[in-house]
């Protein structure tokens, strides 16, 4: 994952989350549009994939049944931004960024 945002010409940096004795590898990409990513893949992951695949359309309930992983998604906001409209102002910004 590192590599391919960095083809694509994302800055990236290796970084962590960290609680008590859990650590969780992320990669922060900081251009051009600060933003981090974590790969999930634990057990819940699959159990809420199987939940989703009986809520989905037909077409997708196959693919999302074998799911056994996924990439998140965050930001961190400054203590100003962090309320629902922000946070959501910013995933907005977030997604049109990396769709152009």
């Amino acid at each position: 994952m590192n590599e391919y945002l960095q083809e694509m010409g994302a800055e990236v940096k290796e970084t962590e989350w960290r609680l008590g004795d859990v650590v969780v590898p992320q990669l922060q990409v900081t251009s051009p549009v600060m933003f981090l990513v974590q790969l999930e893949d634990e057990e819940w992951v699959i159990e809420e994939a199987e939940e989703f695949s009986h809520l989905a359309p037909l077409e997708v309930r196959a693919k999302l049944s074998i799911c056994d992983a996924r990439l998140a998604f965050g930001v961190e906001l400054p203590p100003k931004d962090r309320t629902c409209s922000g946070l959501r102002l910013r995933a907005d910004e977030l997604a049109r960024r990396l769709i152009s």
